[in-house]
């Protein structure tokens, strides 16, 4: 992970999920793999 003034990039060794083809990576489209993760407060909330 690196974080910029401007933007936060984030980089991933593992595979790119079925919904995201090589072609469209250049799109900016970005997919949750882990749900939880992006919710720092999701599993305290049980």
């Amino acid at each position: 992970m690196a974080i910029f003034d401007d933007i936060l990039e984030i980089t991933s060794l593992g595979p790119l999920p079925d919904t995201i083809p090589i072609e469209k990576l250049a799109t900016g489209r970005s997919e949750i793999r882990n749900r939880p993760l992006p919710y720092p407060n999701f599993l305290s909330s049980f």
